[in-house]
C-alpha cells in the first residue's frame, strides 16, 4: 500500500500520471482530492482505499475511523462529510495538480498517496 508523501510548504504537485491498476470513473482517468473541514490535512490520490489507510493512521481513535464506502458516498452528495470530518471529490487527472494545488491554501498539511514515480513535485 502507498505510503503518503507530506509536501514541504514550498513544495508543488507539478504532474501527475495514472498509477497502476486504477479503475475509470465514467470513463475518466481521475484523482481524489480528500479535504479534512478542521482544515488540518488535504489528500490526493487515485485510489480510495490508500486514501482511507492515510486517513485512518492519522486519526488516533478508531470510532473515527473512514472507510471506503464512506468517502464514496461523501463524493455522491454535496456538501457531505463522512465521519463529520472527511469530504472527497473526484477531479479529472489532467486538472487534479491544478486543483489540488488551489485548493490546498489555508491547510496545515497537503500529502500525495500513490505511487511515488506518478507525481511529480517542483519546489518553489
Amino acid at each position: 500500500m502507498a505510503v503518503p508523501k507530506t509536501l514541504a510548504p514550498n513544495e508543488r504537485v507539478a504532474t501527475i500520471r495514472k498509477e497502476h491498476h486504477v479503475r475509470k470513473m465514467s470513463g475518466m482517468n481521475i484523482c481524489y482530492i480528500v479535504e479534512d473541514k478542521f482544515y488540518r490535512h488535504l489528500f490526493l490520490g487515485q485510489k480510495l482505499s490508500s486514501l482511507v489507510k492515510a486517513i485512518n493512521d492519522l486519526v488516533p481513535d478508531e470510532v473515527d475511523h473512514v472507510s471506503v464506502t464512506g468517502l464514496y458516498q461523501s463524493m455522491q452528495r454535496e456538501h457531505s462529510c463522512t465521519k463529520h470530518r472527511w469530504t472527497s471529490h473526484p477531479v479529472a487527472i489532467h486538472e487534479a495538480a491544478r486543483v489540488f494545488e488551489k485548493v490546498r491554501i489555508g491547510y496545515d498539511d497537503a500529502s500525495v498517496v500513490g505511487a511515488p514515480d506518478c507525481y511529480r513535485t517542483i519546489s518553489v
